[in-house]
Protein backbone atom coordinates (compact mmCIF):
# COMPACT_ATOMS: atom_id res chain seq x y z
CA UNK A 1 0.00 0.00 0.00
CA UNK A 2 1.36 3.39 -1.05
CA UNK A 3 2.11 5.94 1.60
CA UNK A 4 0.06 9.14 1.33
CA UNK A 5 1.78 12.48 0.72
CA UNK A 6 0.95 16.18 0.51
CA UNK A 7 2.97 18.76 -1.42
CA UNK A 8 3.59 22.41 -0.58
CA UNK A 9 4.95 25.23 -2.79
CA UNK A 10 5.35 28.97 -2.24
CA UNK A 11 6.51 32.02 -4.16
CA UNK A 12 6.59 35.57 -2.79
CA UNK A 13 8.54 37.59 -5.39
CA UNK A 14 9.26 37.36 -9.11
CA UNK A 15 12.85 36.17 -9.65
CA UNK A 16 14.95 37.13 -12.65
CA UNK A 17 14.23 35.12 -15.78
CA UNK A 18 10.74 34.06 -14.69
CA UNK A 19 7.93 36.13 -16.20
CA UNK A 20 5.08 34.79 -14.09
CA UNK A 21 5.00 33.85 -10.42
CA UNK A 22 2.76 30.87 -11.26
CA UNK A 23 5.49 29.37 -13.45
CA UNK A 24 7.82 29.11 -10.48
CA UNK A 25 5.17 27.41 -8.36
CA UNK A 26 4.27 25.10 -11.22
CA UNK A 27 7.91 24.07 -11.46
CA UNK A 28 7.98 23.29 -7.74
CA UNK A 29 4.80 21.22 -8.04
CA UNK A 30 6.23 19.38 -11.05
CA UNK A 31 9.31 18.45 -9.02
CA UNK A 32 7.13 17.33 -6.08
CA UNK A 33 5.02 15.11 -8.35
CA UNK A 34 8.11 13.62 -9.95
CA UNK A 35 9.59 12.82 -6.53
CA UNK A 36 6.37 11.11 -5.44
CA UNK A 37 6.23 8.99 -8.63
CA UNK A 38 9.85 7.90 -8.34
CA UNK A 39 9.48 7.00 -4.66
CA UNK A 40 6.09 5.27 -4.96
CA UNK A 41 4.12 7.86 -2.97
CA UNK A 42 0.43 8.66 -3.48
CA UNK A 43 0.21 12.44 -3.81
CA UNK A 44 -3.18 13.34 -2.35
CA UNK A 45 -3.08 17.11 -2.86
CA UNK A 46 -0.71 20.04 -3.38
CA UNK A 47 -0.95 23.45 -1.75
CA UNK A 48 0.64 26.62 -3.11
CA UNK A 49 0.85 30.13 -1.63
CA UNK A 50 1.61 32.82 -4.22
CA UNK A 51 2.60 36.27 -3.06
CA UNK A 52 3.11 35.41 0.61
CA UNK A 53 6.35 36.02 2.47
CA UNK A 54 8.22 33.14 4.05
CA UNK A 55 8.36 35.15 7.27
CA UNK A 56 4.62 34.67 7.79
CA UNK A 57 3.64 31.66 9.84
CA UNK A 58 0.03 31.88 8.70
CA UNK A 59 -0.69 31.72 4.96
CA UNK A 60 -3.99 30.68 3.34
CA UNK A 61 -2.82 27.46 1.66
CA UNK A 62 -0.39 26.57 4.44
CA UNK A 63 -3.20 26.85 6.99
CA UNK A 64 -5.43 24.62 4.83
CA UNK A 65 -2.66 22.04 4.58
CA UNK A 66 -2.09 21.99 8.35
CA UNK A 67 -5.83 21.60 8.90
CA UNK A 68 -5.85 18.59 6.57
CA UNK A 69 -2.82 17.09 8.31
CA UNK A 70 -4.63 17.37 11.64
CA UNK A 71 -7.52 15.32 10.22
CA UNK A 72 -6.72 11.83 11.51
CA UNK A 73 -9.06 10.20 8.99
CA UNK A 74 -6.80 11.30 6.11
CA UNK A 75 -3.77 9.60 7.66
CA UNK A 76 -1.13 11.56 5.70
CA UNK A 77 2.35 10.05 6.07
CA UNK A 78 4.70 12.46 4.28
CA UNK A 79 4.96 16.15 3.46
CA UNK A 80 6.98 16.91 0.32
CA UNK A 81 8.40 20.43 -0.24
CA UNK A 82 10.58 21.40 -3.18
CA UNK A 83 13.15 23.28 -1.09
CA UNK A 84 13.47 24.26 2.55
CA UNK A 85 13.20 28.03 2.06
CA UNK A 86 9.76 27.49 0.49
CA UNK A 87 8.56 26.43 3.93
CA UNK A 88 9.94 29.55 5.63
CA UNK A 89 12.61 32.24 5.29
CA UNK A 90 12.79 33.16 8.95
CA UNK A 91 14.65 31.08 11.53
CA UNK A 92 11.97 31.26 14.23
CA UNK A 93 9.14 30.59 11.77
CA UNK A 94 11.06 27.63 10.33
CA UNK A 95 11.52 26.06 13.77
CA UNK A 96 7.90 26.63 14.85
CA UNK A 97 6.44 25.22 11.62
CA UNK A 98 8.82 22.27 11.59
CA UNK A 99 7.96 21.31 15.17
CA UNK A 100 4.24 21.56 14.39
CA UNK A 101 4.46 19.57 11.16
CA UNK A 102 6.63 16.75 12.54
CA UNK A 103 3.95 16.13 15.15
CA UNK A 104 1.47 15.45 12.32
CA UNK A 105 3.45 13.40 9.75
CA UNK A 106 5.98 10.60 9.80
CA UNK A 107 8.43 12.27 7.44
CA UNK A 108 9.22 15.65 5.83
CA UNK A 109 11.08 15.74 2.51
CA UNK A 110 12.94 18.65 0.87
CA UNK A 111 13.43 17.59 -2.76
CA UNK A 112 16.13 20.05 -3.90
CA UNK A 113 18.36 19.39 -0.88
CA UNK A 114 17.67 15.63 -1.01
CA UNK A 115 17.01 15.93 2.71
CA UNK A 116 14.43 14.13 4.84
CA UNK A 117 13.74 13.83 8.56
CA UNK A 118 15.14 10.30 8.26
CA UNK A 119 18.51 11.68 7.13
CA UNK A 120 21.53 11.57 9.40
CA UNK A 121 22.18 14.94 11.11
CA UNK A 122 18.87 16.27 9.71
CA UNK A 123 18.25 18.75 12.50
CA UNK A 124 21.74 20.30 12.20
CA UNK A 125 21.32 20.67 8.42
CA UNK A 126 17.79 22.03 8.82
CA UNK A 127 18.83 24.73 11.30
CA UNK A 128 21.86 25.74 9.24
CA UNK A 129 19.80 26.07 6.04
CA UNK A 130 17.04 27.95 7.91
CA UNK A 131 19.63 30.47 9.10
CA UNK A 132 21.07 30.82 5.58
CA UNK A 133 17.54 31.34 4.20
CA UNK A 134 16.96 34.17 6.69
CA UNK A 135 20.24 35.84 5.66
CA UNK A 136 19.41 35.39 1.98
CA UNK A 137 16.00 36.98 2.55
CA UNK A 138 17.66 40.08 3.99
CA UNK A 139 19.93 40.27 0.94
CA UNK A 140 16.92 40.03 -1.40
CA UNK A 141 15.15 42.80 0.52
CA UNK A 142 18.23 45.00 0.30
CA UNK A 143 18.49 44.39 -3.44
CA UNK A 144 14.82 45.31 -3.95
CA UNK A 145 15.27 48.39 -1.77
CA UNK A 146 18.21 49.58 -3.87
CA UNK A 147 16.14 49.01 -7.01
CA UNK A 148 13.28 51.12 -5.65
CA UNK A 149 15.77 53.79 -4.58
CA UNK A 150 17.14 53.97 -8.11
CA UNK A 151 13.62 54.41 -9.52
CA UNK A 152 12.76 57.20 -7.11
CA UNK A 153 16.00 59.11 -7.60
CA UNK A 154 16.22 58.74 -11.37
CA UNK A 155 12.56 59.03 -12.38
CA UNK A 156 11.41 61.68 -9.93
CA UNK A 157 8.17 59.70 -9.46
CA UNK A 158 6.49 58.98 -6.17
CA UNK A 159 6.80 55.25 -5.43
CA UNK A 160 4.86 53.84 -2.51
CA UNK A 161 1.91 51.55 -1.89
CA UNK A 162 0.35 54.19 0.36
CA UNK A 163 -0.38 57.59 -1.13
CA UNK A 164 -0.13 60.77 0.98
CA UNK A 165 -3.51 61.73 2.39
CA UNK A 166 -5.33 64.05 -0.01
CA UNK A 167 -3.57 62.75 -3.13
CA UNK A 168 -4.34 60.39 -6.00
CA UNK A 169 -1.89 58.87 -8.46
CA UNK A 170 -3.10 57.89 -11.92
CA UNK A 171 -1.16 55.30 -13.91
CA UNK A 172 1.61 55.36 -11.27
CA UNK A 173 2.82 58.69 -12.63
CA UNK A 174 1.84 62.14 -11.45
CA UNK A 175 0.74 62.63 -7.85
CA UNK A 176 -2.28 64.95 -7.97
CA UNK A 177 -4.53 66.58 -5.40
CA UNK A 178 -7.86 64.74 -5.02
CA UNK A 179 -10.07 67.56 -6.25
CA UNK A 180 -13.69 67.30 -7.40
CA UNK A 181 -12.58 67.43 -11.03
CA UNK A 182 -10.24 64.45 -10.64
CA UNK A 183 -12.14 61.91 -8.57
CA UNK A 184 -15.66 60.87 -7.68
CA UNK A 185 -14.48 59.12 -4.52
CA UNK A 186 -15.95 61.11 -1.64
CA UNK A 187 -13.49 59.69 0.90
CA UNK A 188 -10.52 60.94 -1.15
CA UNK A 189 -12.08 64.38 -1.47
CA UNK A 190 -12.70 64.48 2.28
CA UNK A 191 -9.05 63.53 2.81
CA UNK A 192 -7.99 66.61 0.85
CA UNK A 193 -10.30 68.78 2.95
CA UNK A 194 -8.75 67.31 6.09
CA UNK A 195 -5.22 68.13 4.92
CA UNK A 196 -6.19 71.66 3.88
CA UNK A 197 -7.87 72.14 7.25
CA UNK A 198 -4.78 70.96 9.15
CA UNK A 199 -2.53 73.48 7.39
CA UNK A 200 -5.04 76.31 7.68
CA UNK A 201 -5.66 75.59 11.36
CA UNK A 202 -1.95 75.48 12.18
CA UNK A 203 -1.29 78.69 10.28
CA UNK A 204 -4.14 80.18 12.32
CA UNK A 205 -2.26 79.51 15.57
CA UNK A 206 -4.19 76.41 16.59
CA UNK A 207 -2.01 74.06 18.63
CA UNK A 208 -1.34 70.52 17.44
CA UNK A 209 -3.52 69.10 20.21
CA UNK A 210 -6.35 71.53 19.43
CA UNK A 211 -6.22 70.48 15.78
CA UNK A 212 -6.23 66.83 16.86
CA UNK A 213 -9.30 67.33 19.04
CA UNK A 214 -11.11 69.17 16.26
CA UNK A 215 -10.29 66.46 13.68
CA UNK A 216 -11.66 63.72 15.94
CA UNK A 217 -14.85 65.70 16.51
CA UNK A 218 -15.43 66.72 12.89
CA UNK A 219 -14.05 63.79 10.86
CA UNK A 220 -13.85 60.83 13.25
CA UNK A 221 -11.27 58.09 12.98
CA UNK A 222 -8.36 57.89 10.55
CA UNK A 223 -8.30 55.36 7.69
CA UNK A 224 -6.49 52.96 9.99
CA UNK A 225 -9.41 53.08 12.39
CA UNK A 226 -7.54 55.04 15.05
CA UNK A 227 -8.14 58.42 16.63
CA UNK A 228 -6.12 61.34 15.37
CA UNK A 229 -3.18 62.29 17.59
CA UNK A 230 -0.81 65.23 17.56
CA UNK A 231 2.01 63.13 16.10
CA UNK A 232 0.00 62.30 12.97
CA UNK A 233 -0.94 65.97 12.58
CA UNK A 234 2.71 67.00 12.96
CA UNK A 235 3.76 64.36 10.42
CA UNK A 236 1.42 65.85 7.82
CA UNK A 237 2.58 69.41 8.55
CA UNK A 238 6.25 68.55 8.06
CA UNK A 239 5.80 66.18 5.13
CA UNK A 240 7.61 67.82 2.16
CA UNK A 241 5.39 66.02 -0.36
CA UNK A 242 2.80 68.77 0.19
CA UNK A 243 5.32 71.24 -1.21
CA UNK A 244 5.96 68.96 -4.19
CA UNK A 245 9.18 67.52 -2.78
CA UNK A 246 9.90 63.78 -2.94
CA UNK A 247 11.96 62.64 0.02
CA UNK A 248 12.19 59.76 2.47
CA UNK A 249 14.55 56.86 3.09
CA UNK A 250 15.52 56.64 -0.59
CA UNK A 251 16.21 60.34 -1.18
CA UNK A 252 18.38 62.07 1.42
CA UNK A 253 19.87 64.93 -0.54
CA UNK A 254 19.75 68.30 1.16
CA UNK A 255 17.85 71.37 -0.15
CA UNK A 256 15.56 69.33 -2.35
CA UNK A 257 13.43 71.27 -4.81
CA UNK A 258 9.85 70.47 -5.90
CA UNK A 259 9.46 68.08 -8.82
CA UNK A 260 7.01 68.47 -11.69
CA UNK A 261 5.48 65.03 -11.03
CA UNK A 262 3.88 66.12 -7.74
CA UNK A 263 1.18 68.79 -7.57
CA UNK A 264 1.97 70.92 -4.51
CA UNK A 265 -0.61 71.98 -1.97
CA UNK A 266 1.77 74.58 -0.54
CA UNK A 267 4.33 76.94 -1.97
CA UNK A 268 7.90 76.16 -1.00
CA UNK A 269 7.99 79.35 1.07
CA UNK A 270 4.89 78.34 3.00
CA UNK A 271 6.34 74.89 3.70
CA UNK A 272 9.59 76.37 5.04
CA UNK A 273 7.58 78.82 7.15
CA UNK A 274 5.61 75.93 8.70
CA UNK A 275 8.79 73.93 9.21
CA UNK A 276 10.41 76.77 11.10
CA UNK A 277 7.23 77.35 13.10
CA UNK A 278 7.24 73.68 14.15
CA UNK A 279 10.91 73.86 15.12
CA UNK A 280 10.16 76.82 17.37
CA UNK A 281 7.27 75.06 19.14
CA UNK A 282 7.63 74.97 22.92
CA UNK A 283 6.23 72.01 24.84
CA UNK A 284 3.61 72.60 27.51
CA UNK A 285 0.27 74.37 27.72
CA UNK A 286 -0.26 77.22 25.26
CA UNK A 287 -2.05 80.48 25.94
CA UNK A 288 -5.65 80.08 24.84
CA UNK A 289 -6.92 82.54 22.24
CA UNK A 290 -10.51 83.26 21.35
CA UNK A 291 -10.05 83.56 17.59
CA UNK A 292 -7.54 81.83 15.34
CA UNK A 293 -6.12 84.33 12.85
CA UNK A 294 -3.88 82.98 10.05
CA UNK A 295 -0.20 83.90 9.91
CA UNK A 296 -0.44 84.22 6.13
CA UNK A 297 -3.31 86.47 5.04
CA UNK A 298 -2.91 88.70 1.99
CA UNK A 299 -4.94 91.39 0.30
CA UNK A 300 -6.31 90.23 -3.04
CA UNK A 301 -5.78 93.68 -4.57
CA UNK A 302 -2.18 94.49 -3.67
CA UNK A 303 -0.89 91.16 -2.30
CA UNK A 304 0.22 92.77 0.96
CA UNK A 305 0.00 90.85 4.25
CA UNK A 306 -3.11 91.79 6.19
CA UNK A 307 -2.84 93.02 9.76
CA UNK A 308 -5.23 92.59 12.66
CA UNK A 309 -7.04 95.84 13.46
CA UNK A 310 -9.61 95.23 16.20
CA UNK A 311 -12.42 93.08 14.76
CA UNK A 312 -11.03 93.38 11.22
CA UNK A 313 -8.15 92.33 9.01
CA UNK A 314 -6.76 95.44 7.32
CA UNK A 315 -4.46 95.92 4.32
CA UNK A 316 -1.79 98.49 5.27
CA UNK A 317 -1.43 99.55 1.62
CA UNK A 318 -4.88 99.99 0.06
CA UNK A 319 -6.71 100.22 3.42
CA UNK A 320 -9.25 97.53 2.43
CA UNK A 321 -10.49 95.44 5.31
CA UNK A 322 -12.34 92.19 6.04
CA UNK A 323 -14.35 91.26 9.10
CA UNK A 324 -12.47 88.66 11.13
CA UNK A 325 -15.54 86.53 11.87
CA UNK A 326 -16.41 86.44 8.18
CA UNK A 327 -12.84 85.52 7.33
CA UNK A 328 -12.81 82.66 9.84
CA UNK A 329 -16.14 81.45 8.45
CA UNK A 330 -14.67 81.35 4.93
CA UNK A 331 -11.57 79.49 6.08
CA UNK A 332 -13.45 76.90 8.11
CA UNK A 333 -16.49 76.33 5.93
CA UNK A 334 -15.35 77.02 2.37
CA UNK A 335 -11.74 75.75 2.73
CA UNK A 336 -10.44 78.43 0.39
CA UNK A 337 -6.98 77.64 -0.81
CA UNK A 338 -4.98 80.59 0.50
CA UNK A 339 -1.88 78.44 0.85
CA UNK A 340 -0.79 78.54 -2.75
CA UNK A 341 -3.07 80.66 -4.93
CA UNK A 342 -4.41 83.26 -2.50
CA UNK A 343 -8.13 83.98 -2.34
CA UNK A 344 -10.13 82.96 -5.38
CA UNK A 345 -11.73 86.05 -6.91
CA UNK A 346 -15.08 84.36 -7.37
CA UNK A 347 -15.33 83.70 -3.64
CA UNK A 348 -14.46 87.15 -2.31
CA UNK A 349 -15.99 89.64 -4.72
CA UNK A 350 -17.88 92.20 -2.69
CA UNK A 351 -16.48 91.10 0.65
CA UNK A 352 -13.87 93.83 0.92
CA UNK A 353 -15.06 97.27 1.96
CA UNK A 354 -13.45 100.60 1.25
CA UNK A 355 -12.49 102.29 4.48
Amino acid sequence: MKRKALGYARKSIRPYGIEDQNESVQYQIHQIKEYCEVNGLELIETFSDIGYSGVLKHRPELDKMLKLLKNEEENINILVIYTQDRLARDLLTSIELFNEITELVEEVVFVEENLTTESHHFRESFLMKAAFAAVDRRKVKQKLRLGRMSKVVNSGLYRSTYKPIGYIQLNKKELLLATNERTLDKSLKVDLIIVQSIFLAYLSHMSLRSITKWLNEEFGLTKKGKEWDYKSVKYILQNPIYAGIISGVFVKRQNLEPVNTVEPLLTLETFHFIKEKLNMEVSGNKRKIKKYIPDISICINCIMPLKVNGPELKCPSCRNNLDIDLYIYLVRNEFIDILENGFKQVKVDGLFMEK
